[in-house]
């Protein structure tokens, strides 16, 4: 992919596997800015701040918002994906992270996904697991 990284609003992570979703050294590996502050969380856990409100304590602070375990079936697409869009009009990034392809997350609306750029993981890189989860 030729594209920067940087400009890339929304990002997904296929990991057919099942393994190693999580790892931020995938986005420095394809160039993101190394300033950039990544927070780690849940797709589920995200959906449940937006619920009860708490997103923007949560979240305002990052320029990389990384929803791992990302399962279409978690996501309340009516509430999340208008923070999602807030938040991508604000300059942050959104990536997600699952392990099933794009065309399997028939929930995410259509518009959403014409703007994501899919990448298949490429295993062996810096596997690290001491993420930190924002809860």
């Amino acid at each position: 992919m030729t594209k920067d990284i940087n400009s890339q609003n929304y990002i997904y992570f296929y990991s057919p596997n099942g393994t190693w979703t999580r790892i931020n050294s995938n986005l420095y590996y394809l160039g993101l800015n190394k300033n950039k502050k990544i927070c780690n969380t849940y797709a589920r856990d995200f959906d449940r701040s937006v619920r009860d409100g708490s997103y923007k304590d949560k979240y305002s602070n990052y320029d990389v918002i990384y929803l791992d375990e990302f399962y279409d079936h978690e996501i309340d697409y009516d509430l999340c994906y208008k923070v999602l869009q807030k938040f991508v009009n604000a300059g942050k990034q959104i990536v997600m992270a699952g392990h099933g392809n794009l065309d399997s997350l028939v929930n995410m609306p259509d518009d959403m996904k014409k703007r994501i750029t899919s990448y298949d993981l490429i295993y062996g890189l810096d596997i690290d697991t001491n993420i930190e989860y924002l809860k």
